[in-house]
């Protein structure tokens, strides 16, 4: 089946076990959209899965409604997912018991190419700064779930947390395991990193270790890292300035 253009919606059967979109190649052309939900729990989406023996997405793929915050699951049943240049995975967080957000859920391997963008958008009264209060406290949102994940160079596009507070930031250390958190610092009054300015950059493994730092302009972190003698594979790079900003992304050698 392929979604050549525009946006198909499609939501859980009321009977059968799934397979709504057919048992063959799922591919969402640029441009078009998929959305909608096998059901509204990690339990009843995996009893209502999509069927398809893989998924190509070039367009959009939105677990849930549009805009109206459901808990939403898709489930691919094991299958792999592709997420192409240009591509996007949209995903809505809300309250509730935790703190729960829309998701891609029973992936094979799901591969994420450089590209990509991951956005997100905020149910209109979540508002992060009156849980993330100290730098021991954390929301946590799992946005996808994968037997094995390879992310590239990805582009984020989530709230401004500055509306929240200033004490807030985005944590993508542990996007490989589809969590992207938002953490709280101490220091204040922290603006955004300059395309000019000097920063140290960390490079750090999947599995944790430090390695090798290196000093940038902060426009030229990505590109300089391709050039660093360090072998091929998936690294966190933690950007920082003498001025205390902090950014981190992740990218692929």
């Amino acid at each position: 089946m392929t979604i050549r253009e525009g946006a198909l919606y499609f939501t859980n059967p009321t009977s059968g076990n799934g397979g709504i979109l057919g048992t063959g190649v799922l591919t969402i052309e640029n441009g078009a959209m998929l959305y909608g939900r096998c059901a509204t729990s990690e339990t009843a989406a995996s009893n209502y899965p999509l069927k398809n023996s893989s998924v190509i997405v070039n367009g959009k793929i939105h677990p849930g409604p549009m805009n109206i915050y459901y808990n939403s699951y898709i489930d691919f049943n094991g299958s792999n997912v592709t997420f192409n240049q240009g591509s996007e995975m949209a995903i809505e967080a809300r309250l509730g018991t935790g703190k729960r957000c829309t998701q891609l859920m029973n992936i094979g391997k799901l591969t994420i190419n450089d590209g990509t963008t991951i956005s997100m958008v905020f149910y209109p009264n979540y508002n992060p700064a009156s849980s993330v209060t100290s730098v021991e406290k954390a929301d946590s949102f799992i946005i996808f779930k994968a037997a094995t994940v390879e992310v590239g160079d990805v582009n984020y596009q989530l709230p401004d947390l500055s509306q929240f507070s200033d004490h807030l930031y985005y944590d993508y250390s542990k996007i490989t395991n589809g969590i992207i958190k938002i953490r709280y610092r101490e220091a204040t009054g922290i603006k955004p990193i300059g395309a000019d300015e000097q920063v140290t950059v960390e490079v750090i493994s999947t599995s944790g270790v430090t390695m090798m730092t290196y000093q940038s302009t902060y426009s030229a972190v990505k590109s300089n890292f391709r050039n660093i003698p360090i072998p091929q594979g998936m690294y966190i790079l933690r950007v920082s300035n003498d001025k205390g900003s902090r950014q981190t992304m992740t990218i692929r050698k």
